[in-house]
């Protein structure tokens, strides 16, 4: 029996669980943090395609690709192998066949004999062919490498690439223009000439 000195004993306070964190949601706010992300770096590739295509791009009046035919042959002097200077503009009344090329070219390497066998045969009949070195090669480099060819039609120093890339635009060895006697472009081949390619562009000058 209780007396009455006796007092009711405290319940226990329960203890309150520990919160949790359900691992479905920490992978999808995961997820989410990555795919925005993502999405941000969309857009900033976005904008940077928009600044190159609406300010950087050619305006109208720009010519893609270089001189075209029927246009005006730009103008260059440049000195041969042989520290003589050609100017394109003194050939004026002869056709001219400019070819792009470089030494490290094997396709350069297997037309050149056509093109040597062209200026042989025409040249009487005012037909000049010129090889522009396009990578910018020093003069000893060139004669060794066209000397046992038996190359004897000027070869045209470039050390700067003005001719190369800046006044015709050439971003493939071999490339070839050709001037009529009035200094127009009349062709324009990409690839390697063959006898047909040389006979039948130069026949059109």
């Amino acid at each position: 029996m209780a007396t009455a000195d006796s007092q009711p004993s405290a319940s226990p306070t329960p203890s309150l669980p520990a919160p949790t964190v359900a691992s479905g949601s920490t992978n999808e706010f995961a997820s989410l943090v990555q795919w925005r992300n993502v999405a941000a770096l969309g857009v900033v590739a976005i904008g940077v395609f928009l600044i190159v295509f609406f300010v950087l791009k050619p305006s109208a009046n720009t010519t893609a690709g270089g001189p075209q035919i029927g246009s005006r042959a730009p103008d260059f002097s440049a000195k041969d192998t042989a520290s003589q200077v050609v100017s394109l503009s003194a050939l004026r009344g002869h056709a001219v066949l400019i070819n792009f090329w470089f030494t490290g070219c094997p396709p350069c390497r297997t037309e050149m004999p056509d093109l040597q066998r062209a200026y042989d045969d025409l040249r009487n009949q005012g037909v000049v062919i010129l090889g522009v070195d396009a990578i910018g090669e020093d003069a000893p480099t060139i004669t060794a490498f066209t000397n046992p060819l038996g190359i004897t039609y000027p070869l045209l120093l470039d050390a700067d690439q003005h001719v190369t890339t800046e006044l015709y635009d050439v971003n493939s060895t071999p490339s070839s223009f050709f001037i009529d006697r009035q200094g127009v472009i009349r062709g324009k081949h990409v690839g390697p000439l063959t006898v047909s390619d040389i006979r039948d562009g130069l026949s059109k000058l």
